[in-house]
């Protein structure tokens, strides 16, 4: 795991040799934990903090069975002794040299130590091998503790400005480790023949340092605090390829978060209809469209019926459909089509279909050449047959077998040519009248 450097303090200065050095205490603008303090462990091994001597040559610990205490170098020794009784001395920069010459060694002999060179990517480093810098005035090394995919862990002393001190991880790429804070990588690592590589290898119980512990986290490696789940198979969203589940993964997904197996996009603008607040494009947001799924921006519903013209299969309200309907934009249940031509009468401009609009029209009977000889307004095609010497002709029901004739007729032939007039002249104005006696 990665660790963020808090302080990007210098520290390959920081490490002094191992053979006895007279103490100098020095103070520190960072503060360790008091000196001796275990920072962390690993394999039996603590590394413990240097105090206030922590980052330059001195020891808070005084010499101690393997060095100094608590320098990088002592803590190496006291593994490197205690696992397989090996021992050498110097400076940190120098112990991979000297772990091939025999008259440095207060324990074993080169024969069981092995040297590899920083960039040897068949033999990667394992843990229990001691990574060695030789940059700076001492150098520096760490005990590996494990090693993954992409990084080397390393537990280590003496080292300020991170944090939690004593662990740390170094980029790795398989065959190179990295160095840290701008600085050069180290220049190898020594292995101890002996040093089977099978000890448990540091184990991080949080991997991604999301704050989240992994035997919790449902992306262990990617950065997930909220553990967002969608679509709850167990794999968080910032790892999961089809976050909805719905068999198309994210990076071709309209809707990565709303299943959307058929990805259905009405309007074309690259969001799916499952999850697109406006599905037809038209301006008005699903929640408060009449046709969400058709566009008309103008919203018209003619019949009020809280949908909209564009997607109403009967606008007019009517009960029937607009396919079938004669008026399909005018209520008009009977469908009464006088003229025959498909347009009901209620929308028809001219009723009677004698090539005259209503509005002009003098008789709501066929009569293009809109006759009228008396001059009353009123076509002669509603009138019957017209007057002759003032009589009234016709057939006169209200005469009286043998008797004069009623006056009660003429009445009633005028009473219904008015009433004619008056729909021919509703219909020029307003939504036409039913009228009465039309032939059907």
């Amino acid at each position: 795991m990665r660790r963020a450097a808090l302080l990007g303090a210098v520290f390959l200065a920081a490490c002094g040799a191992s053979d006895d050095q007279p103490l100098a205490q020095q103070s520190q603008a960072w503060t360790a934990p008091p000196c001796g303090a275990e920072m962390a462990s690993w394999d039996g091994t603590a590394a413990r903090s240097n105090g206030a001597c922590t980052g330059n040559g001195c020891s808070c610990g005084g010499s101690g069975k393997y060095g100094l205490q608590y320098q990088c170098v002592e803590l190496v020794m006291r593994h490197f002794m205690t696992k397989w009784k090996l021992r050498w001395y110097g400076n940190a920069k120098d112990l991979l040299n000297h772990a091939k010459t025999s008259s440095y060694y207060a324990s074993g002999s080169p024969t069981q130590v092995v040297v590899y060179s920083n960039g040897d990517g068949a033999h990667p480093p394992v843990p229990g091998d001691m990574v060695v810098w030789t940059n700076g005035t001492y150098g520096h090394v760490a005990l590996v503790t494990g090693l993954r995919p992409g990084f080397v862990d390393i537990m280590e002393q003496n080292v300020s400005g991170y944090s939690p001190p004593g662990r740390y991880a170094l980029k790795y790429n398989g065959k190179s480790i990295y160095g840290r804070w701008g600085q050069p990588g180290p220049i190898g690592w020594a292995h101890a023949k002996a040093n089977p590589a099978t000890v448990i290898p540091y184990y991080d119980p949080d991997d991604d340092d999301d704050g989240v512990p992994d035997v919790k986290d449902n992306c262990k490696t990617v950065k997930n605090p909220t553990q967002l789940d969608t679509d709850k198979d167990g794999l968080g969203d910032a790892c999961d390829p089809d976050d909805d589940d719905d068999g198309v993964l994210d990076a071709k997904d309209n809707c990565p978060l709303v299943k959307n197996a058929d990805q259905a996009d009405k309007d074309g603008d690259g969001i799916g209809d499952a999850c697109d607040v406006d599905d037809d494009g038209d301006g008005v947001i699903d929640s408060k469209d009449d046709c969400p799924k058709v566009k008309n921006p103008d919203q018209k519903d003619t019949d009020g019926d809280g949908i909209g013209d564009a997607c109403d299969d009967d606008r007019d309200g009517d009960t029937v459909p607009n396919t079938i309907d004669n008026c399909p934009d005018v209520p008009n249940g009977e469908q009464y089509d006088f003229d025959g031509d498909g347009k009901g009468d209620d929308c028809d401009d001219d009723v009677d279909g004698d090539g005259v609009p209503n509005a002009t029209d003098n008789c709501d009977q066929p009569n293009p050449d809109q006759r009228d000889d008396d001059h009353d307004g009123i076509g002669d095609a509603c009138q019957g047959t017209p007057p002759v010497d003032g009589e009234v002709t016709g057939d006169v029901s209200g005469c009286a077998t043998g008797g004069a004739p009623t006056t009660a007729a003429p009445l009633v032939a005028l009473g219904l040519a008015a009433l004619g007039l008056r729909r021919r002249r509703s219909r020029a104005g307003q939504q036409p009248e039913r009228a009465l006696g039309r032939h059907r």
